[in-house]
């Protein structure tokens, strides 16, 4: 077998449930006929995984342009200017040639752009971001773009996991589901990171799922790699330590902390150790509030009405009967936990470690993370109701239930809903999300109405955004001077 095909193969096999067997793993000679046929499905298999991949950046691009993400500013949430503004920075340097040291040319930068927050988050994001810039432009719409394809890659991640574990490629559905709803639309149309972390704690989560199915070395070498590249894309990826704890306690492998394998997964996680402990005093100050008792029981109720407004009162009752039937029940009649259900149970802890212990703020963006769980448990609990009632015996029950539960959130309006891009938000703004009214919606804000509003923006904060309508409106805002390097001006293409 050609080389070729047993990477594709290995591709395809990481997010099954079960490993890849042979002849992937071993030099075992294939009969010509079985070789042409395991060629031609591979082949099939990449053409439609690219197909779904392009479907679902051109989807989200078209959500993009209905949402008015490209005629906006990039100001929808205080910290996208310094996202784009850090990427920018890192684009430059690297365009300049390396003119100085990092420190000496960040102070400067910052000096004319006061919205570097290189340090605060972890170096990942950025650096794509810089390099997406190199290669297409620093513009609004390229960098819109970038985020529509991030959106696209963890629709396609979370179409193969599923498809393996459900069992039919027509699961694409569940791909359609996640790049429709409001709260993944909203994050597409800015330059944030929680749909890059997203992809990435995707492929994180689905290693973890394939090393409790086997715990071997290369396994336990994918899921460590895979949490340090979560981690150095946002610091919340520190709490796949817990999740790969309660997933080995849920699946009755908790043995395997003590196994070798599991001290390569603790290896190269604490790779990211140094670089987090540089950053974890400017992160620990952004925190609002104190850890309590008190805002643990608000954000927990919080969180739980948003997931009850994001997906619908339909899925929310078909998640309550994948989870009984997926742990309650095996608890009870002491059966095996399904390793797909145990790693979604970890993600679903970590989720309520950190977002309702540590006191973040409660917003429609943190959820984000729990949807793959939340969305896996109402398919297993859709699935199971028609085996029950008897239906979709006959076609393929999984796809059935997708497609009802497709039908179910766009019938009660959480799918459909096309949230605007308004250019202008603030923090309080974004938590009253908690409050959403009925049918998915999000709370209006007004558009930004040019240099004037700006203007009264930045006398009531510090934390002004920059406009994308003219260099010289940074000068009008604060009296610097816009830039003394070229490459630093801001495009409006």
């Amino acid at each position: 077998m050609k080389k070729s095909d047993r990477l594709t193969m290995r591709v395809f096999a990481f997010f099954a449930s079960q490993p890849a067997e042979s002849p992937v793993g071993s030099d075992i000679e294939v009969p010509p006929i079985a070789a042409a046929r395991l060629r031609t499905r591979n082949r099939f298999a990449v053409v439609a995984t690219t197909g779904h991949f392009l479907l679902f950046w051109l989807i989200a691009i078209l959500l993009q342009l209905s949402a008015g993400a490209y005629h906006t500013e990039l100001a929808g949430y205080p910290d996208e200017p310094s996202h784009y503004v850090t990427g920018l920075m890192i684009r430059d340097y690297i365009v300049s040639g390396f003119p100085t040291s990092p420190i000496a040319f960040a102070k400067e930068y910052y000096s004319h752009y006061p919205k570097v927050a290189f340090g605060h988050w972890p170096p990942f994001f950025h650096t794509l971001e810089a390099l997406w810039m190199m290669f297409f432009t620093e513009s609004r719409t390229s960098i819109l773009a970038l985020m529509a394809l991030f959106t696209a890659l963890s629709a396609t991640i979370l179409t193969l996991w599923f498809a393996k574990l459900f069992g039919h490629i027509s699961l694409i559905l569940v791909g359609l589901i996640w790049v429709s709803l409001p709260a993944i639309q909203e994050e597409t149309s800015m330059v944030m990171l929680e749909m890059l972390f997203a992809a990435v704690t995707l492929l994180a989560v689905a290693a973890l799922d394939r090393y409790l199915v086997k715990p071997s070395g290369d396994n336990a070498l994918r899921l460590g790699l895979l949490t340090l590249l979560s981690i150095m894309t946002k610091g919340n990826g520190w709490l796949m330590v817990p999740a790969i704890f309660v997933a080995l306690v849920v699946a009755g492998k908790f043995r395997l902390v003590f196994d070798r394998s599991m001290w390569v997964v603790a290896g190269i996680t604490a790779i990211a150790i140094p670089e987090q402990l540089l950053t974890a005093r400017s992160v620990v100050a952004a925190l609002p509030e104190q850890i309590g008792i008190g805002y643990f029981m608000q954000s927990l109720f919080g969180f739980t009405l948003m997931a009850w407004q994001i997906v619908g009162p339909a899925v929310c009752l078909l998640v309550l009967l994948g989870l009984t039937a997926e742990l309650v029940l095996p608890i009870l009649h002491r059966r095996p936990i399904n390793p797909a259900a145990a790693t979604m149970t970890g993600l679903l802890c970590r989720f309520v470690l950190l977002h309702c212990i540590v006191p973040a703020g409660v917003e429609p963006r943190k959820l984000i993370v729990a949807l793959p769980a939340i969305l896996y448990f109402a398919l297993s609990g859709a699935t199971r109701a028609l085996a029950m009632a008897r239906l979709g015996a006959s076609v393929f029950p999984s796809s059935t239930a997708a497609a009802l539960m497709l039908a179910a959130m766009i019938v009660t309006g959480r799918i459909g809903h096309i949230p605007q891009n308004q250019g202008t938000g603030s923090h309080r703004e974004r938590s009253e999300v908690a409050t959403m009214p009925s049918r998915g919606s999000y709370p209006e804000r007004p558009r930004s109405r040019g240099l004037e509003s700006r203007r009264q923006q930045c006398s009531a904060t510090t934390n002004a955004t920059l406009s994308f309508e003219d260099s010289r409106c940074w000068h009008n805002l604060t009296g610097m001077p816009a830039t003394t390097n070229p490459a630093i001006t801001l495009s409006t293409r």
